[in-house]
């Protein structure tokens, strides 16, 4: 069985009226890359935020993710994430 892990972060803005929930992707890690695990995982990923009543998912690429920038970006697309480039 293969391994396959999001690491995330839920953060609740308060200072907002009212307040906002939101999930921040820190890393997504996979035993074997390549496999088609985070495209089985991401949809289940969503649902369980739409369920605790979150509104926006965020990540934001590491240095070590920026040589497969091009690789990610279609990963999100695929999901329906605007990917921005700050």
């Amino acid at each position: 069985m293969e391994h396959f892990y999001f690491l995330y972060l839920l953060v609740t803005d308060y200072t907002s009226n009212p307040p906002t929930k939101s999930v921040h992707i820190d890393d997504i890690i996979a035993v074997k890359e390549d496999r088609g695990n985070g495209s089985i995982l991401m949809p289940y990923f969503i649902e369980c935020c739409k369920r605790i009543g979150d509104t926006c998912i965020t990540d934001e690429l590491v240095p070590k993710d920026r040589n497969d920038s091009d690789r990610l970006e279609h990963f999100y697309q695929k999901f329906d994430f605007d990917v921005a480039y700050w």
